[in-house]
Order: C-alpha cells, then structure tokens, then sequence
C-alpha cells in the first residue's frame, strides 16, 4: 500500500491537508480535511502525515506501507536527519513519531509533481476552510 500526502496554506485565509491510499489491488480512498485556517504550511504537512498514519494504525493487515510526501521538511524531521526548531511543530513532530512506532510503515519525500492528486485534496480542504466562517 501506497499512501501520498500533501498540506495546503493560503496564507491567513485557509489551511487543509489530503492524502490519497493506493491498495495493493489498485483501489483507491481518497480523504480531505479541513483545518485551522491559521494553520501553517508545515502544520498541514505535518497532519496530513498523521492523517494518513492514523489510518494505517486503524487498518489491520496492512503490512508494509510506503508514506510519501513532498514535504522535505517534514519528511526529514520525523526520520531524524532534521531538528525540530519550531514550537508549533514539536508536539505534530512527537505524534507523528509515535504512530510511526506503532505502525510498519516508512515515510519517504517525493517531488511535488508525483503528488498531484494528494495536492488536489489539500488544495480542497483549504477552500473548505476559507469558507467555513469562524
């Protein structure tokens, strides 16, 4: 199984994140989430990461699970060849790290060209949010 994540942040007017699960059989689950709409860039990187891994943790007999994302950022900080440097990004660092022990899963950046449709899904949970009125 295959899973591509992606955040999205229109910077002060809306944030959402997507992540789109390939199966081993072709299927395809696509899930989009509205978030804070001051959330960061990072943040909905980081919680499209725990989104996903959420889901593996819930699956049983998923076995191997590749999680890919275009976040450099994000993908280096919870493998361990980045610190963690932002306060709000430390306690997203530590739950990702934590379904990560949990779970038989590796995470794995990716070119933002091989993640169009985790995009599109971040892109809409953005639009969400920016109509939501708070």
């Amino acid at each position: 199984m295959k899973i591509y994540c992606d955040g999205s942040n229109f910077v002060g007017r809306g944030s959402g994140a997507g992540f789109l699960v390939i199966h081993d059989g072709g299927g395809k689950e696509r899930f989009m989430l509205e978030l804070p709409q001051d959330a960061t860039n990072n943040e909905a990187e980081y919680l499209a990461v725990i989104h996903a891994l959420r889901y593996i943790s819930q699956e049983s007999g998923t076995g191997v699970v590749e999680v890919l994302s275009d976040s450099e950022v994000v993908v280096k900080q919870v493998n361990g060849e980045y610190k963690v440097r932002e306060d709000r990004l430390k306690p997203l660092h530590s739950e990702a790290l934590t379904l990560m022990a949990g779970i038989t899963a590796t995470l794995r950046h990716v070119r933002r060209e091989q993640n169009p449709e985790a995009d599109q899904l971040a892109r809409l949970g953005s639009l969400f949010s920016m109509a939501r009125e708070d």
